[in-house]
């Protein structure tokens, strides 16, 4: 296939990844990331509003999803920065947390669906190790969380790293210049980072360790079969 041919497929899949139904949806994103990778297309290739840069918000539900969003926008050529802030519920005021992500559209639904898995992913891999930790010592769990997504985070940014050096997903992980510009224009970015202090004890340490693997086998599936 020519690249000319390609780019026509690439704008019928991007228009199908507009449908309402979620699953046509998601194969269509799919199908159209892996063209723009394989065939080097860029969004200023394309004919459609897709080429603009624009700025999206998403709650966050978990404060260590903040450091996520920050690894996974930067390696999906997006960048993007977090607020705090409350708001009244029920008149008792919450703490609301918020991603900022500036990128291409497409970019950017790439980085939101991205994250949810990770999230998920994440979420599942501490219950579950939180109940292994119990069955096997009476000792608190407490710093397992931390931990866990400490090594998870350790974790996928080796296997960025690793595909970045191969230049697997060179298109994916260059930030283009229009991303960088818009975030320069904006003053006082709080980017997102987050440290974690790895704990001591046993139980922390083998989060950190099964928490890095899994993390690194999350990164590595194929950058979640392109971006899912």
């Amino acid at each position: 296939m020519k690249q000319e041919e390609a780019i026509e497929k690439i704008k019928k899949l991007l228009r199908l990844s507009e449908s309402p139904n979620q699953n046509e949806a998601q194969v269509a994103l799919k199908k159209a990331r892996a063209l723009m990778l394989q065939y080097h297309v860029t969004e200023s290739s394309l004919d459609t509003q897709d080429k603009n840069v624009i700025w999206k918000e998403v709650p966050i539900n978990k404060k260590w999803m903040t450091t996520f969003y920050s690894l996974i926008s930067r390696n999906n050529r997006c960048d993007c920065y977090y607020t705090e802030g409350y708001r009244s519920v029920n008149g008792m005021f919450k703490k609301v947390r918020t991603a900022h992500i500036v990128g291409f559209p497409f970019d950017i639904e790439c980085v939101i669906v991205m994250a949810q898995l990770v999230e998920d992913t994440v979420k599942h891999g501490i219950v579950e190790f939180r109940h292994n930790a119990r069955m096997e010592s009476s000792k608190s769990t407490k710093g397992i969380t931390d931990s866990y997504v400490y090594g998870f985070k350790d974790g996928l940014q080796k296997a960025f790293d690793e595909q970045n050096a191969k230049q697997e997903f060179h298109l994916m992980c260059i930030t283009p210049k229009e991303v960088k510009d818009e975030m320069d224009s904006v003053e006082n970015l709080k980017t997102v980072r987050q440290t974690i202090r790895l704990g001591q004890s046993l139980n922390e340490i083998k989060a950190f360790m099964q928490g890095n693997t899994e993390g690194y086998e999350t990164g590595m599936r194929k950058q979640l079969e392109v971006a899912l």
